[in-house]
């Protein structure tokens, strides 16, 4: 039951940060800082034509900053042209063999068109840099190919690392709750979708709306409901709150349906001729008045 993803978490592509020196720069040298980091700023704020600009006049000063090279990469990749970023970001690479910001973002470029087997030889590379602080996403990201792959087990183990690597890393205990409600572990998935929603999460209705719906499909309905009518309170202007409302009502049709049949159900008991009943019957009768839908 996959309404709509975390499509933003994983694939962020990653901008080298501004660097700073201690030695001196020539004039060129700080023309070249200059213009990387106006170039890289637009970047940021999607401003891809004056980030391209920038970003080249950067290059020709300097033709072997990596950092440069990476986010010329990016800036061609989101204007769409995916040869030109490649080549940049290869460049990247072998102007500085440990920029793993830019190995990941080629790995993520090669995953964006399929390329898997690329990919995941680029994401191994960039485990084997100790010094790297985003091997949390690494992981991550790996274990978004095992699942391309049909590799579940070691999608579950990729994200296990993840979060040994980050423990408030709740893009990876949302997939591993979606991995979890596929395989019918409802619990674990429902344990995984809360992990999801602590931290810095707490601002994403994602984590939450899925609660509700692995607990409807826990039939505990009433709980659903809560997380639903949190959805709607906190996330009526996003994609989300309408869906939360779609299943409140859902939730209403459904108790009004399991109350009718309740009814149709004890009229029909009251209407059986008493001398036809078998005492061992009415023993092992349902009480309907205390009858709950069974868990999964």
């Amino acid at each position: 039951m996959n309404f709509l993803k975390l499509s933003a978490f994983m694939f962020a592509l990653l901008l080298a940060a501004c660097g700073t020196t201690t030695k001196e720069l020539t004039e060129s040298e700080k023309r070249a800082e200059l213009y990387y980091s106006l170039g890289t700023q637009r970047l940021v704020d999607k401003q891809y034509s004056e980030a391209l600009d920038a970003l080249g006049k950067a290059n020709a000063l300097a033709p072997n900053d990596t950092r440069t090279l990476n986010n010329l990469g990016m800036t061609y990749y989101f204007k769409g042209k995916l040869h030109e970023a490649e080549q940049f970001l290869k460049r990247a690479i072998e102007v500085d063999p440990k920029n793993s910001d830019a190995r990941n973002n080629l790995a993520s470029l090669y995953y964006t068109q399929g390329r898997m087997d690329e990919a995941k030889k680029e994401y191994l590379l960039i485990l084997e840099d100790l010094v790297y602080q985003h091997q949390y996403r690494t992981y991550y990201n790996l274990s978004l190919i095992s699942l391309s792959q049909k590799q579940v087990g070691e999608a579950i183990s990729f994200l296990e690392k993840s979060i040994k690597e980050r423990s408030d890393y709740c893009s990876a205990y949302y997939k591993l709750g979606e991995i979890y409600r596929e395989k019918h572990s409802f619990s674990t998935a429902l344990e995984n979708f809360r992990e999801a929603y602590k931290g810095d999460c707490y601002n994403n209705p994602a984590p939450l709306y899925e609660q509700g719906v692995t607990l409807m499909m826990m039939r505990k309905n009433e709980l659903a409901r809560q997380k639903f009518d949190e959805v709607e309170e906190r996330f009526s202007h996003t994609q989300y709150g309408p869906l939360a409302t779609m299943q409140i009502k859902k939730i209403s049709s459904d108790s009004d349906t399991e109350e009718k049949s309740v009814s149709a159900k004890s009229v029909q008991t009251k209407m059986i001729n008493p001398n036809s009943i078998n005492k061992n019957q009415i023993d092992d009768e349902v009480d309907l008045d205390t009858y709950e839908s069974p868990s999964f």
